[in-house]
């Protein structure tokens, strides 16, 4: 009689210990899944950070590929925009290929001049130039902002310099 009762209590025995082996595995698990949702996360975070800073480097392209926007004109902080789009500007002569804007985005872009106003080109001594001592080069700056934080996606500023070669000839 007495190894049947305790055989019952070994049968009793392992199931709490399996209840407690299966309560650990489920933790386990939770906690792995979780782990890979923040991953999962991050990753998509990485690639809205990615693609808006594509976009941003797309309208700085945009800006550049036409020479009437990166006009030089006007003194040091003078500032080009594009109509309507940002406040604080000199003049209006900026045109970017709507292609490269997105409707859910907001978007502000503008080229300012930095100084100095002049400076002879950065290539070697004039005396061993060549053809670089004929010009001159105004420094710009082309500022660009893409939002589309709204719709839980990136945001990216960049900035990115521009030196216009100008002829002597032409001041």
């Amino acid at each position: 009689m007495n190894t049947q009762t305790s055989y019952k209590r070994q049968q009793g025995l392992v199931l709490i210990v399996s209840l407690l082996l299966l309560l650990a595995m489920a933790l386990l698990a939770m906690a792995v899944s979780q782990t890979n949702l923040q991953q999962l996360q991050m990753s998509g975070n990485d690639q809205a950070k990615a693609e808006s800073m594509q976009h941003g480097l797309a309208i700085v392209d945009s800006i550049i590929s036409d020479k009437n926007n990166t006009a030089v004109v006007g003194d040091v902080g003078f500032r080009l925009c594009d109509i309507g789009l940002s406040s604080g500007c000199d003049d209006y002569l900026i045109n970017v290929d709507p292609a490269v804007l997105d409707a859910d985005a907001t978007i502000e872009y503008y080229v300012e001049r930095v100084g100095p106003e002049l400076t002879s080109a950065p290539f070697l001594d004039e005396e061993n130039a060549g053809s670089a001592a004929a010009f001159s080069v105004a420094r710009q700056e082309i500022v660009v902002e893409y939002d589309r934080s709204s719709a839980g996606l990136g945001k990216v500023r960049l900035a990115q310099g521009l030196l216009r070669l100008i002829p002597k000839t032409v001041q």
